[in-house]
């Protein structure tokens, strides 16, 4: 009976998920004060990974953008609409764009209306909330490594790789089986609204279940929360190019996460936080000096081509704009047995 309790619990555990800390739209707004700074804080050093909730008109936004990129992308030229095969043999449709950008004239005219644009509009006045809030909390803690860019100057004026993704699950695939392994993002951190997922009857829905990250030696299945949230993820930026001069309890941690694809297709955004265009920083497997360009282009060719057969060779390799995590396997086979548990409601 102890070991069926024991079951039991893990079951619930696995159908709770990790809820993100979370902070108001509000708070981010204005400098935090000391309890809330010290949360915002803890939230990025111990797991790298928040929610900011409550963002005006979010909701309905993000719903019409990715609505209508998952409708007009199979309309954008196919130069600039990157084709990717997944490891578990789903395709991913990538539109790729410098925050700073317009989008394309191309973009515009296949996607017509105001959806996308408003969207990373509305990132992007968030994000600018929530680098100023990092700098103020530990900005002047990080000394550069290998470079001469502040933490500050490289939060105010780096670049922001933009993404659109649609993915569509390959067909007799197992729906157990993950779409990307457990890896970190590169650049200091990303900033995404939550996943919508194609119904059965042609609408989009809340994408529940498939995102994966390791919390506390477990590997958990998120939550996000309300349909206005934006969440903040770290990347292996900060542990790259920064080291803590006084509390390195400070450094944000990069985030260990997986993908694994519902039943239907899959409509996504996000925008990642690079270094300035003039900045040269720490990159590669090799820990080789890449600028601004040498990144976009290992991005691309990270959307162009995805593999896991590098992670063989070492504990931990960048490829493209990730970083493979080779041991979180162990973990990631328990995650695919147990969450088969939540599989058929997404059906």
């Amino acid at each position: 009976s102890l070991l069926c309790g024991a079951c039991w619990l893990g079951l619930l555990h696995l159908a709770m998920g990790f809820q993100l800390p979370s902070f108001s739209y509000s708070e981010l707004r204005a400098p935090l004060d000391p309890i809330t700074n010290q949360a915002f804080v803890h939230a990025l050093a111990s797991h790298g990974i928040l929610a900011v909730h409550g963002v005006p008109a979010l909701a309905p936004t993000r719903a019409a953008a990715l609505g209508q990129f998952y409708e007009c992308h199979g309309g954008i030229p196919s130069d600039l609409l990157l084709e990717t095969m997944l490891q578990d043999e789903s395709k991913r449709s990538t539109l790729q764009v410098v925050a700073s950008d317009e989008l394309p004239e191309t973009v515009r005219s296949a996607c017509s209306g105001p959806a996308l644009q408003t969207l990373r509009d509305t990132v992007a006045e968030v994000n600018g909330h929530f680098a100023r809030r990092l700098i103020e909390a530990i900005g002047e803690d990080l000394a550069p490594i290998g470079h001469r860019v502040s933490a500050g100057e490289m939060l105010s004026n780096g670049e922001r790789l933009e993404h659109f993704h649609v993915y569509r699950p390959a067909p007799n695939r197992s729906v157990s089986k993950l779409a990307l392994e457990m890896h970190e993002d590169m650049g200091l951190y990303l900033a995404f609204v939550p996943a919508l997922t194609r119904t059965s009857s042609g609408l989009l829905s809340e994408d529940r279940n498939n995102f994966l990250m390791e919390v506390d030696g477990r590997v958990e299945v998120v939550r996000f929360g309300p349909s206005d949230t934006l969440v903040f993820m770290v990347g292996s930026g900060f542990s790259r190019w920064f080291t803590a001069t006084k509390n390195h309890h400070l450094l944000p941690t990069p985030t260990a996460h997986a993908l694994r694809l519902p039943v239907s297709d899959r409509v996504w955004y996000g925008s990642m936080q690079l270094p300035p265009r003039e900045a040269v920083v720490i990159a590669g497997s090799d820990d080789t000096m890449w600028n601004y360009d040498d990144m976009v282009r290992a991005v691309q060719d990270d959307c162009l081509l995805y593999t896991s057969d590098a992670a063989d060779e070492e504990d931990s390799v960048d490829l493209g704009g990730r970083r493979i995590i080779k041991k979180k396997k162990k973990a990631i086979s328990k995650i695919r047995r147990d969450t088969n548990i939540n599989l058929k409601e997404e059906k």
